[in-house]
């Protein structure tokens, strides 16, 4: 009798340390996922962030380059990169490259009278909130081809509809 008595406590203790280990497993997957997704989140922001501001510090010193001159016409990639303007964030190699992997082209508006940076590869959750920055600061965003008035947010959302987005802001 005490051996069977023993015999079901063995057994009943080892299918415990079983539940408890399947137990910590999930806590531990249910931690980790919770961790990645919030630092993802913050990831996120921070790219937002940077492009942000480093597009402010681009249009700036683009600004302040051509302060002398009449027109933009002779605005190319090449020539903000000889003249150091392009934050260096944005630099690889001879490119200028945002932080998704898609190249920024800075160019001369039509007539000369303004300048463009289209920022291409643009993910879905960023392409909004970087459509809607400063939109009183540029003479206009396009984004995928579609000029966005008066930062409608109604305009970004559909506009912004590809999971690799181009934005196109217009300053002067």
């Amino acid at each position: 009798m005490n051996l069977v008595i023993k015999n079901y406590f063995t057994r009943k203790q080892s299918a415990l340390a079983l539940v408890d280990v399947v137990m910590a497993l999930i806590v531990i997957l249910v931690v980790t996922a919770t961790v990645g997704y919030f630092y993802n989140n913050a990831s996120t922001t921070a790219k937002l962030t940077d492009i942000q501001s480093n597009l402010i510090v681009l249009r700036s010193q683009i600004a302040q380059v051509f302060s002398g001159s009449s027109s933009y016409d002779e605005l190319s990639n090449e020539l903000v990169l000889k003249a150091g303007v392009v934050p260096t964030v944005f630099v690889k190699g001879t490119n200028i490259i945002n932080q998704w992997g898609g190249e920024i082209d800075i160019n001369s508006t039509d007539d000369g009278s303004g300048f463009t940076i289209s920022v291409s590869d643009i993910p879905d959750d960023i392409c909004i909130k970087l459509g809607a920055f400063q939109p009183d600061s540029w003479l206009g965003v396009e984004i995928n081809g579609s000029n966005i008035e008066d930062g409608s947010v109604t305009a970004l959302a559909e506009s912004c509809s590809n999971d690799k987005n181009t934005l196109i802001f217009t300053a002067r």
